[in-house]
């Protein structure tokens, strides 16, 4: 269930995401997905999060797309 977590992370990071609707979306109380977080991968749900967008952007950015385009496609407003 972290790893669908996870997942969802990825495929939606354009997306305004929160423990509360993750933990929903994946079937677990939100607790139980932080500590699943913390054991897998050293991180927070939404450190992940912030981790996947900043990549995700360098790699537009490193593509030629503007800041602001790729900030947007990446969930910042």
């Amino acid at each position: 269930r972290i790893e669908r977590a996870r997942n969802i992370l990825s495929h939606e990071l354009d997306k305004q995401i929160t423990v509360a609707y993750l933990a929903a979306s994946v079937g677990v109380n939100e607790q139980k997905l932080k500590e699943g977080f913390r054991y897998l991968y050293d991180a927070t749900p939404m450190g992940l999060l912030l981790d996947l967008r900043m990549r995700k952007a360098y790699t537009l950015l490193e593509a030629g797309q503007q800041v602001a385009q790729a900030a947007w496609q990446v969930g910042y407003t």
